[in-house]
């Protein structure tokens, strides 16, 4: 996957490739109050020496402002997992949300895919996972945070 920084005349300020050996999508994107980047999306394999745990991961990225990559997260089942929205709330904590196809750590499976909503704080420790749906395939593909950060 491919994150591109650009100045507000268009002018490139940096590239970067991440990802697995195999297919692998960017979904969202978002910036902290500190110009920190965060990258969501899906991997098809194993990311910087982190190994994957199914079909495909949910994968979060972090970027410095210059481009230097800070951290990254590989979260998974062994079925099909996907991130598709991101944000960050006024404390620089990130708030991803998906779906995931089985047991996530503790968090019980509902049905074939579930909403997953993870939270990290800025240095990529992860503070909760809340996982919800019904029988059938639930996802999550977007996150927003109201003025006093609540999802």
């Amino acid at each position: 996957m491919v994150t591109l920084k650009f100045d507000s005349n268009g002018n490139k300020l940096w590239s970067r490739l991440a990802g697995s050996s195999n297919s692998d999508v960017g979904n969202s994107i978002s910036v902290d109050s500190a110009g920190f980047v965060y990258v969501v999306g899906t991997a098809g394999g194993a990311v910087d020496g982190q190994l994957a745990a199914g079909g495909s991961d949910l994968l979060i990225l972090k970027y410095s402002t210059s481009g230097t990559k800070i951290w990254t997260k590989l979260v998974g089942t062994s079925g099909t997992d996907n991130g598709y929205g991101v944000a960050t709330d006024s404390q620089r904590n990130v708030y991803v949300v998906g779906g995931v196809a089985g047991f996530l750590g503790y968090n019980p499976s509902f049905g074939s895919t579930d909403i997953v909503v993870l939270k990290y704080n800025s240095s990529g420790y992860n503070l909760w996972t809340a996982v919800s749906g019904g029988t059938g395939s639930d996802i999550g593909y977007a996150v927003a945070l109201d003025a006093e950060d609540d999802v």
